[in-house]
C-alpha cells in the first residue's frame, strides 16, 4: 500500500458521504497551507514549524513567569517554591501522607535546576526562552501542523515540489467510489469493514470517473462564477443613467404613489398603475429629471417638455421589473431603471432615503442635484419649482366608520361623518382611495418600460364599480360582492382595498389575483381563497 493510499484510507467512516469525505481533505489542505498560495510544500513546513516553535516558548513563559512575584524578570527558587505551594493551596493530601503541593514543589524545583543554565541560583527570561519542552509538555500542545503537511506531500507528482487540491481530490474521490461497491454515495460498515480486510489501491476506472467528476465539479463553480459576474454586470447595466451636460439641472422628484389611476396599465393586468402630472415651467436652460415611486406610475408630462434634456423613470413595483412609463416625451429623452433597488424611493426630503437616493443620482449623472421634491402622495408637480398639487380636499373622501352591528356614539361635530353598517358607496370608496380619481390614458400614446394595454378590469374599487356597474357584481347588505358571472378580479385587492365575495353557483372561479380578498363558495361554503389584512 503507498502511503497516499494509507493516508486516503484512514479517513474512511461508516455513514461518511463523498462530500464529507472530499470536504474533509479540502479541510485538511487548507490547514496546511500556511502561506495560503494554493500549494502545500516545503516552505509551509517551514511556517508551521516556525508557528509551532513561538507557540512552544510561549507555552514555556506561561509556565513559569507567573512565579515572578517581585517581578524583577527573574526567578528565584524561593518565588518558585512559594508560588508553586500557592497555586496547590486547596488540594487534599496524597496517600503517601504527604500534601500534593509538597510534590509538586519536588517536582517543580527539578525542573528549576534544569532551566537554570549558569547555575546561579536565579532563571531569566533568557533562559527560559533557550530551554526545551519535555515530551509531555510537547503533546500538550497538540501534534506539529507540519506533520499534516508531510502526510500531503505523499501525494505529490513526479517532477513537482508541491501538491496542490487539485492533486488529491482525484485520489481521494477514487478511493471512495472503491470502497461504495453499492454506489449509493454513502459508506456502510459492510463496506468500510470489507476495505480494512482488502486494502487496494483504487483501480484506473475508479480513477477516472473521480478525474472527470472533479472536472465537472471545476466546470459548475467556473459556469456558477459567471453566471454571479454576469448577474452583476446586468444589474450595473440596468442601472446606468446618461451623463447630465454641463449646464442642465438635475432635478430629483421622489413619492409612494399619485392620487390617481390609470384606464391602462403597464406590463400587467394585476398590478395598479397611477397617473401622475408634470408640468414642465417655462425658462432657460436644459432639466434632467430624475423620478422615483413606489407604486407603478405613468407621468403625463406638459408645458415646456422642449426644456427636458433627459427623463429618467424609476419604480419599486413590481420588484422583479417595475412598470412605469409616460406620455408626452419622445421616446429617445426616456431612460428607464431596469430594477427597483437602482434607486430607491422616498417620500420625506431631507432624510436618509433622500440623500442616499440623491447620491445615487450625483454618482450615476456626474452632478449635484439641485433640488428634491418629495411627497407621499399628489398629483402633480411643477418643474423647476418643485410646486406639488394634490387633489381638491373636496373630492377626497369623508371619514369612514364602518359598523356592522351594535351602537356607535359620536360626540361633537359629526357632519364630515359617515357611519356605515351595510354595503358602502363605491364612488366614495374610490375617491377616499385616489381622491384624483380615474383618468382615461390611450396606451398608443404611452412610452413604458413594459407594454401597454387597457385594463380589462380597472383595478381596486374602481374595478368593482366597474363590475356592479355592470351587473356582474352585486352588493349584498353586508357589504359583501356576489359574484354573478364570470370576471376577473380587480388588480390589488390588498390591505384595507380587500373585500369578501361570493361564488354564486355554477359561476367560474374569477380570472386574475384576489390580493388580500376572500373568496366564498356558495356551492360548497368553502373558502377558495384566504384574505389577510396588511
Amino acid at each position: 500500500m503507498t502511503p497516499a493510499v494509507r493516508i486516503l484510507s484512514s479517513r474512511l467512516a461508516t455513514g461518511l458521504t463523498l462530500d464529507r469525505y472530499l470536504g474533509i481533505w479540502r479541510n485538511e489542505f487548507r490547514q496546511a497551507d500556511a502561506d495560503m498560495n494554493g500549494v502545500v510544500d516545503q516552505a509551509d513546513i517551514d511556517l508551521h514549524a516556525k508557528a509551532a516553535a513561538a507557540a512552544m516558548r510561549m507555552f514555556f513563559l506561561a509556565m513559569f513567569l507567573p512565579a515572578d512575584f517581585d517581578g524583577d524578570g527573574v526567578i528565584t527558587e524561593e518565588e518558585l517554591r512559594f508560588f508553586t505551594r500557592y497555586r496547590q493551596r486547596t488540594n487534599v493530601p496524597a496517600p503517601s501522607g504527604r500534601t500534593v503541593s509538597e510534590s509538586m514543589v519536588d517536582i517543580q524545583l527539578r525542573r528549576f535546576k534544569t532551566l537554570d543554565l549558569d547555575g546561579d541560583g536565579r532563571v531569566t527570561v533568557a533562559e527560559l526562552l533557550k530551554s526545551g519542552l519535555s515530551g509531555p509538555e510537547r503533546q500538550a500542545l497538540g501534534s506539529h501542523p507540519a506533520t499534516q503537511v508531510r502526510s500531503l506531500l505523499s501525494f505529490v507528482a513526479d517532477g513537482k515540489t508541491g501538491v496542490s487540491l487539485a492533486d488529491i481530490e482525484p485520489p481521494a474521490e477514487a478511493m471512495f467510489r472503491t470502497v461504495d461497491t453499492d454506489g449509493d454515495n454513502v459508506l456502510s460498515q459492510d463496506e468500510v469493514k470489507a476495505y480494512r480486510l482488502r486494502p487496494d489501491q483504487p483501480d484506473g476506472k475508479a480513477r477516472l470517473a473521480a478525474e472527470q467528476a472533479m472536472r465537472q465539479r471545476e466546470e459548475a463553480r467556473r459556469d456558477a462564477g459567471a453566471l454571479r459576474a454576469r448577474k452583476e454586470q446586468e444589474a450595473h447595466a440596468a442601472c446606468l443613467m446618461p451623463k447630465a451636460s454641463d449646464a442642465a439641472q438635475v432635478v430629483l422628484v421622489g413619492g409612494y404613489e399619485t392620487q390617481a389611476l390609470s384606464t391602462t396599465t403597464v406590463g400587467s393586468q394585476d398590478i395598479a398603475v397611477g397617473v401622475g402630472d408634470v408640468i414642465i415651467e417655462p425658462g432657460e436652460g436644459p432639466l434632467y429629471l430624475v423620478m422615483v415611486s413606489h407604486r407603478s406610475t405613468i407621468w403625463r408630462f406638459t408645458g415646456a417638455v422642449e426644456r427636458l434634456e433627459r427623463v429618467v423613470l424609476a419604480a419599486a413595483m413590481p420588484q422583479d421589473k417595475p412598470a412605469v412609463g409616460a406620455t408626452g416625451v419622445a421616446p429617445e429623452r426616456i431612460t428607464f431603471l431596469g430594477q427597483s433597488r437602482c434607486v430607491g424611493y422616498f417620500s420625506d426630503s431631507p432624510s436618509t432615503q433622500s440623500s442616499i437616493a440623491a447620491a445615487t443620482v450625483r454618482r450615476e449623472v456626474g452632478k449635484d442635484v439641485a433640488l428634491i421634491v418629495s411627497r407621499y402622495a399628489f398629483s402633480s408637480v411643477a418643474i423647476p419649482s418643485g410646486h406639488l398639487e394634490s387633489a381638491s380636499r373636496e373630492n377626497r373622501g369623508r371619514l369612514v366608520i364602518v359598523k356592522p352591528s351594535g351602537t356607535l356614539r359620536i360626540e361633537g361635530d359629526a357632519s364630515n361623518v359617515i357611519v356605515r353598517n351595510g354595503p358602502g358607496n363605491l364612488i366614495e370608496d374610490l375617491h377616499r382611495f385616489r381622491p384624483g380619481g380615474v383618468i382615461e390614458i390611450d396606451p398608443a400614446r404611452v412610452v413604458s418600460s413594459l407594454p401597454a394595454e387597457r385594463y380589462q378590469v380597472l383595478p381596486q374599487q374602481a374595478g368593482l364599480l366597474q363590475l356592479v356597474q355592470s351587473g356582474a357584481l352585486v352588493q349584498n347588505r353586508s357589504g359583501e360582492y356576489l359574484i354573478k358571472e364570470k370576471i376577473r378580479f380587480p388588480a390589488e385587492l390588498t390591505g384595507a382595498h380587500s373585500v369578501k365575495f361570493l361564488l354564486l353557483r355554477g359561476v367560474p372561479m374569477p380570472e386574475g389575483n384576489p390580493g388580500h380578498s376572500t373568496v366564498i363558495s356558495e356551492e360548497t361554503g368553502e373558502a377558495l381563497t384566504f384574505g389577510r389584512r396588511g
